[in-house]
C-alpha cells in the first residue's frame, strides 16, 4: 500500500509540475504578445496630437465653413514638423483641405460699403 501513495504522490508532483510548466510558457507567450502591440512613445505623441485635432474641428468646424487651413510649424525643429505631419493628416482624413506654409495666403476682401448716412461709428440719433 505504500508504494501505491508513494507512486500517486509522485503521479501528482508531475502533473502539478507539467501543470506549472504549461501555465509559465502561456504566460511568457502573453507577454511577447502584449510586448509586441505596446505602443512606443511616438504612437502616444500621435495618438495625442490626433485627438486634438479631432476635437479642434469638433469645436472650430463650423467656423473654418470649408476654407482651408494653412498649417506653419512654430519652430523648425522635428517635433514641430513631426506635430504639423499629424496635423495634416488627421486634417486630411476630416476632410480639411490644408495648405503648405509657403503657399501664400489670399489677399482679404475689402468690406462692403454701408450705404446710407448716420449708420457710421460716429452717427447719433
Amino acid at each position: 500500500m505504500r508504494g501505491s501513495s508513494r507512486q500517486s504522490w509522485r503521479s501528482d508532483l508531475g502533473k502539478a509540475a507539467v501543470a506549472c510548466a504549461a501555465f509559465a510558457v502561456m504566460i511568457s507567450a502573453v507577454g511577447v504578445r502584449a510586448a509586441e502591440k505596446a505602443a512606443t512613445n511616438i504612437d502616444l505623441m500621435q495618438d495625442l496630437t490626433a485627438g486634438v485635432i479631432r476635437e479642434l474641428h469638433g469645436k472650430f468646424a463650423p467656423v473654418l465653413n470649408g476654407r482651408a487651413v494653412r498649417l506653419k510649424p512654430a519652430g523648425t525643429t522635428e517635433d514641430y514638423f513631426f506635430v504639423t505631419n499629424v496635423f495634416r493628416e488627421e486634417l486630411m482624413k476630416l476632410g480639411v483641405e490644408t495648405l503648405d506654409p509657403s503657399t501664400p495666403l489670399p489677399a482679404p476682401a475689402p468690406a462692403p460699403a454701408t450705404q446710407g448716412a448716420g449708420t457710421g461709428a460716429g452717427a447719433t440719433t
